[in-house]
């Protein structure tokens, strides 16, 4: 997988540069599940995606939604392991974080880079 660094731009400052990229069928339909943990920092982003599943899943996890311009369209606080996210019609794609890594650090309409 390729890695990611995510900066918020609206608050000006680095979220984390412990991201990869999940783009292929394999690696999004894998994606965190069957893991015991991640590392803190860890971010997964799944695109194109605009929904989840914590099937196979043994934490919980937030989960930040982005449009196609990465704007922050929705975010789920921790989501529970064997359940589902909701569509998120406006959304391109999926960034799986640790439960509580993201509080002060992403809210609902931050503008994001990924690079």
């Amino acid at each position: 997988m390729k890695t990611v660094q995510i900066y918020n731009q609206t608050q000006n400052h680095l979220v984390t540069s412990n991201g990869w990229i999940a783009n292929t069928f394999w690696t999004r339909f894998r994606g965190l599940m069957g893991k015991k943990d991640i590392p803190t920092d860890y971010c997964l982003v799944i695109q194109p995606c605009n929904q989840i599943h914590m099937f196979s899943m043994k934490f919980a996890i937030d989960v930040v939604y982005l449009d196609a311009n990465n704007v922050v369209v929705a975010i789920d606080h921790e989501l529970k392991p064997w359940t589902m996210g909701k569509k998120k019609p406006l959304a391109n794609k999926v960034l799986e974080f640790n439960t509580g890594y993201i509080k002060n650090k992403i809210t609902m309409n931050d503008s994001l880079l990924l690079k």
